[in-house]
């Protein structure tokens, strides 16, 4: 690349070749026009003197002085028509006066390889377009100058009215009673009160911070009727300011609205998650900031950072800034758990960033520096996103209740990835979606009877079976999987004791997906732990107390209406298959990985037997970084016990199991093989046993 001139109204000689009349031409394609290389973009070119490199750099993928030069870290420049960023390419079925052009930086060099997935990463980072004067007949996209200073509430309050007027299934609340007693702040008078049914009111999501003095649970004051004077965190103060601006007057904050002293009054309003946050107009989202004391980037004096723009010739040129999706991943909110069923939960979500604000609803996402043209009202028969583009969970919704297998381990994948300071959390956190699925649940795992099971009609044997589905919760995978996306062949899991060790509440850390071979799977809840059920004869008890002890036929009968029972015992009763196994390290591998041996129990360990794809191993604790775990993972022969055998598959998803006296603890998941078995059938011992 030439240097850059002195002098920041000055262009470098690559950026005077480009000829912005032509480029601004509409191209012929989805996909796009190749305009020109650009070349490495590189971390110094931010600080570029050339007004048009450093706007280039922030919408580009930037590479560090370590990578290499190849055609993945080569960019070039694209031009877009502003239907393919807006989500519709026919511009005649939007009624646009025209379809505006955006340019892009996109990866790579091979121009013929340019694709979808090539431009929704382009148009993730932010695209650039011209700035010209707003008017009524808007074109499909069109690209808008951010105040720094203060937010846009005229644009909010429109896209809210939008959303109630033009989606009328996907985004209306479902009506969920409210909790008994609940309060909410008057953010006219700063005293906490209970409201009406009718009343309309926004919820707040936000970053706590660490324990600490003012942020703890235990410290927030609940006999009083009225906010204090002083000491209330800024993002509740900024949020005040937010309500009353879009013309609302409550404001639910979980600081203040829930009495953290009263144990029942918290245990009532943790289960009800999912209508308080469905309930509100909008949930305002503190993106911004690592704890409460941040506040909200452009309220109450607070700047938000300044928009790239660049002088050419007599246009200016301005970024659209990156996408909700890339601004939330670099964000501590994202990482914390009771923030991930906050969002999900909610019809309409107002993402408050350092940059500008994103507004999220289940029909369609704006913000502040892209107009877009009126979109139509959604036909009722129209599928509707449930943010697949901001939270990456692929389900189709119109509005109904969240069904499907496939759907609750998507979810719990996300959340399982984020952090929590209390372990005791483990559950609550994630009550809210769980009280969405048509399951009932023990410690948090779904009994996932077949689609549209009755329970009138059902046996112990399938009841069993719904049960087994929801306890393979996680997957040993590929044991080489990079499931953060980093360079980490092994993620650790960190026992919490306040819960079952069979249950995904039980341990700490992400856990791999559940993905589907094909959509349809996931669309039509199929194939998610495809059960044989004339192989499969593991059968269940929960320990009811009193001595009690129930099927899961009849725990469903007794807590029917009821999704969210109480938990009392850990302890599940279990009958079932369980097969000796021993563990070996993959010594062709470099970092070494646990696998079955499948060389008969009885015989020594010939290595050349093994196939490592099929006896996958997956154990919670990594044993390779503790080295009296690892000394027994590969010296002492284990407990398989069989949960169910695969319809589609000869693999057999198990259990390793830890005894202590006669109760047995889940310490990982494993893969056995039919074959395998066959040959083991003579190891094999029915046993009724504790799992706890």
């Amino acid at each position: 690349m030439s240097s850059c001139p002195t002098g920041d109204s000055q262009l470098c000689n690559r950026c005077e070749q480009i000829d912005l009349t032509a480029v601004l031409e509409a191209p012929r394609s989805i996909n796009g026009q190749e305009v020109m290389l650009l070349g490495m973009m590189r971390e110094e070119m931010t600080f570029s003197t050339c007004p048009l490199c450093r706007l280039f750099a922030s919408v580009s993928p930037l590479a560090n002085r370590n990578q290499l030069r190849n055609k993945f870290t080569l960019s070039h420049l694209r031009a877009f028509l502003g239907t393919a960023i807006s989500g519709e390419w026919r511009t005649k079925e939007r009624n646009v006066t025209a379809p505006g052009i955006v340019l892009g930086v996109c990866e790579g060099t091979e121009v013929k390889a340019f694709g979808n997935p090539q431009r929704r990463k382009c148009f993730a980072r932010g695209v650039i377009g011209p700035i010209t004067p707003l008017n009524l007949k808007v074109p499909a996209v069109q690209i808008r100058l951010v105040d720094q200073e203060t937010v846009d509430y005229g644009r909010i309050r429109d896209w809210i009215e939008q959303c109630r007027n033009s989606h009328t299934i996907s985004c209306q609340s479902q009506d969920t009673p409210r909790p008994l007693g609940m309060k909410f702040i008057d953010c006219q008078t700063r005293k906490l009160v209970q409201i009406e049914p009718s009343d309309n009111y926004y919820a707040l999501s936000y970053v706590w911070g660490m324990p600490g003095p003012g942020n703890s649970v235990h410290q927030v004051s609940n006999s009083a009727q009225e906010l204090p004077v002083s000491g209330v965190p800024r993002v509740i103060e900024d949020s005040i300011s937010v309500v009353r601006e879009l013309g609302g007057r409550f404001l639910w904050v979980d600081k203040y609205c829930i009495n953290q002293n009263d144990a029942t009054e918290k245990r009532i309003q943790i289960k009800s998650m999912d209508a308080i946050y469905e309930g509100a107009t909008a949930t305002i989202i503190a993106v911004a900031g690592s704890d409460s004391n941040c506040g909200l980037p452009g309220v109450n004096g607070r700047p938000r950072a300044k928009q790239p723009t660049a002088w050419v010739g007599g246009t200016l040129l301005a970024s659209s800034l990156p996408h909700v999706s890339i601004v939330l991943a670099n964000s501590s909110w994202a990482t914390r758990g009771w923030t991930y069923q906050e969002a999900i939960l909610s019809i309409r979500c107002l993402f408050f960033t350092d940059q500008q604000v994103y507004f999220v609803c289940r029909g369609m996402d704006c913000c502040e520096s892209i107009e877009l043209s009126p979109t139509p009202k959604l036909p009722v028969e129209e599928p509707i996103r449930l943010r697949a583009d901001i939270f990456d969970v692929q389900l189709r919704t119109a509005g109904r209740q969240r069904i499907g297998l496939w759907e609750f381990f998507d979810h719990l994948h996300h959340y399982k990835n984020r952090q929590l300071s209390y372990d005791h959390d483990s559950l609550n956190a994630f009550r809210g979606i769980i009280a969405k699925f048509p399951y009932i649940s023990i410690w948090g795992v779904p009994i996932a009877l077949r689609k549209g099971a009755e329970t009138s009609f059902l046996g112990e044997a399938e009841c069993s079976i719904g049960f087994a589905r929801g306890l393979w919760w996680d997957s040993p995978s590929d044991p080489w999987y990079d499931i953060l996306g980093s360079n980490e062949k092994f993620v650790t899991f960190r026992r919490r004791i306040d819960f079952p060790s069979w249950s995904w509440a039980g341990w700490s850390g992400p856990i791999r997906p559940h993905v589907p071979y094909q959509l349809s799977h996931y669309l039509e809840d199929s194939w998610c732990n495809n059960v044989n059920q004339y192989t499969s004869s593991t059968r269940f008890w929960v320990d009811a107390g009193e001595q009690r002890q129930l099927s899961i036929l009849q725990f469903l009968q007794e807590v029917r209406g009821n999704a969210l029972f109480p938990e009392t015992s850990p302890v599940l009763h279990v009958e079932a298959n369980i097969f000796k196994v021993r563990i070996r390290a993959h010594l062709r591998r470099h970092n070494p990985i646990a696998y079955v041996c499948d060389c008969p129990p009885e015989r020594e360990c010939s290595y050349y037997r093994h196939d490592t794809v099929k006896y996958n191993v997956r154990f919670f604790e990594d044993p390779l970084q503790n080295e009296r775990l690892c000394d027994r993972v590969f010296s002492q022969r284990w407990d398989a016990v069989e949960l169910f055998r695969l319809s589609d598959d000869s693999k057999i998803p198990s259990l390793i199991i830890d005894w202590e006296g006669d109760v047995a603890n889940v310490v990982g998941f494993v893969y056995l093989h039919e074959l395998l078995l066959d040959e083991w059938k003579h190891h094999r011992r029915r046993v009724v046993f504790k799992l706890a």
